[in-house]
């Protein structure tokens, strides 16, 4: 009876640990990083921040092609095509162990 008592009092408090989470005016949103700046209507500006983001996102592609994606992806799918037609040759072999199983023609039902 005490086990119970104490359940419910464990539970109460981590109900009321995140309802006190919930209101708290300091909400924490993990991974995510503020780096936005409003830099104005100004095209020089705007150019040159276009272009910085462009040498980041073509540094992050530069670094994707030097781990061999592509060959990579061509081995999968040579393991896949290798495996598609495993599977069909077992079906082909379970159907054919079943027509040997019970014979191709259909029994005569009287």
């Amino acid at each position: 009876m005490y086990l119970i008592h104490i359940l419910i009092v464990i539970f109460i408090l981590l109900i009321g640990y995140q309802i006190f989470l919930a209101s708290s005016k300091n909400p924490l949103i993990e991974g995510l990083e503020n780096t936005y700046q409003d830099y104005g209507n100004d095209p020089m500006i705007l150019a040159k921040q276009n272009a910085g983001n462009i040498e980041v996102l073509k540094g992050r592609i530069d670094k994707l092609d030097g781990l061999g994606i592509e060959e990579k992806l061509q081995n999968m799918q040579l393991n896949i095509n290798s495996m598609q037609d495993n599977l069909d040759k077992m079906g082909q072999q379970i159907a054919d162990f079943g027509d040997q199983l019970a014979g191709s023609t259909p029994p005569e039902i009287t």
